[in-house]
């Protein structure tokens, strides 16, 4: 999913639609999505942060909380879409056009002509600051043929971790499973 498919989305507590999801907070170390930035049905009210634990249940028809409380946003990142994104040495590399959610993680960060691994991110204020690429593929989907070739994995696991890339050096498959992950599977 991506961010602006997710804002918009109207938010339920109950059967009565409580407001509407205006954007998200991210965690800086996992980029998991640790709050959702919330405006009230009534225009008056500021904006609301609700802490993410309180999310019963996501479906076509919109976010449904257990309750509705808002929460100081602790150790997150606001995520704002066409802030400017930069590299660490200060090179500009475009708008910050959307975001790739995956299971409420950050994936990807898309600019108007790349597309860069959420795990890059370093810093978000005022502009996205991104820092090199790590050497191995964390935060890469697993292909199918993948997970099936060199792990028994979980359907849930679909993200390369670093406990994932720990046991591809213990069985000695590191290099088979690096070349079997984008862009150097066939």
């Amino acid at each position: 999913m991506l961010l602006t498919e997710f804002i918009g989305t109207p938010v339920f507590v109950g059967e009565k639609q409580r407001g509407i999801i205006q954007g998200v907070f991210l965690s800086p170390k996992s980029k998991a999505v640790k709050y959702l930035l919330c405006s009230l049905q009534t225009s008056a009210h500021p904006p609301i942060t609700i802490s993410v634990s309180a999310i019963e249940h996501i479906d076509n028809s919109g976010l449904f909380l257990k309750q509705m409380r808002s929460t100081l946003p602790k150790n997150a990142l606001l995520f704002k879409k066409d802030c400017p994104v930069y590299n660490e040495n200060g090179v500009y590399l475009g708008s910050a056009c959307n975001l790739e959610l995956f299971n409420l993680t950050a994936t990807a960060i898309f600019t108007e002509n790349t597309v860069f691994p959420a795990t890059s991110i370093l810093a978000v204020g005022d502009a996205v600051l991104l820092r090199p690429d790590e050497p191995y593929p964390i935060g890469q989907r697993i292909p199918a043929p993948a997970r099936s070739l060199f792990f028994d994995l979980p359907q849930s696991s679909l993200l390369v971790n670093r406990s994932l890339l720990k046991t591809a050096v213990k069985n000695g498959t590191l290099i088979e499973f690096t070349l079997s992950l984008p862009p150097f599977q066939d």
